[in-house]
């Protein structure tokens, strides 16, 4: 059990909430929520690289293996669906939302981030992310593309 804690930790509630999109009955050499689940939270929060994640969470390789498993089973994307709708009902709302609003975004990439094309109209060489909110502003999806694709995408 590890000491330190984490703004990114889930907390029981919260847990608990997602608890049934997890086996998390079996048992495991690490635990899924602590050692698993809250070091694949980190990540995105501090920006923090995998092989980086401090040593109080499973080995790196291992919390690789469960985000890119229930990544690609569509787990993640099921449980991100779910929650934006508990949200939006908490919220007095549809589960479902009647419009999303769109907008992207070019960015420019650094010499080492990869080969990058070029956004004439914004004069960027970079990236582009294309992001669609509803009226809460909960994310619903999200893009990225080369800079000179073209925003109607």
């Amino acid at each position: 059990m590890r000491q330190k804690r984490y703004s990114s930790d889930l907390t029981d509630s919260q847990w608990k909430t997602i608890k049934p999109y997890f086996q998390a009955d079996r048992r495991r050499r690490h635990d899924l929520r602590r050692d698993i689940l809250d070091a694949i939270l980190l990540s995105p929060k501090t920006g923090c690289q995998w092989r980086m994640l401090p040593g109080e969470f499973a080995p790196w390789q291992t919390v690789y293996y469960y985000f890119r498993r229930w990544r690609e089973e569509g787990r993640l994307q099921c449980l991100l669906s779910a929650l934006r709708r508990t949200v939006r009902r908490e919220e007095g709302r549809e589960g479902e939302p009647s419009a999303l609003v769109s907008d992207c975004q070019s960015v420019s990439t650094s010499r080492a981030g990869g080969i990058a094309s070029y956004d004439a109209y914004k004069n960027v060489k970079g990236r582009k992310r294309h992001l669609a909110v509803d009226t809460e502003g909960l994310p619903w999806n999200v893009l990225a593309c080369a800079a000179g694709d073209h925003e109607s995408r």
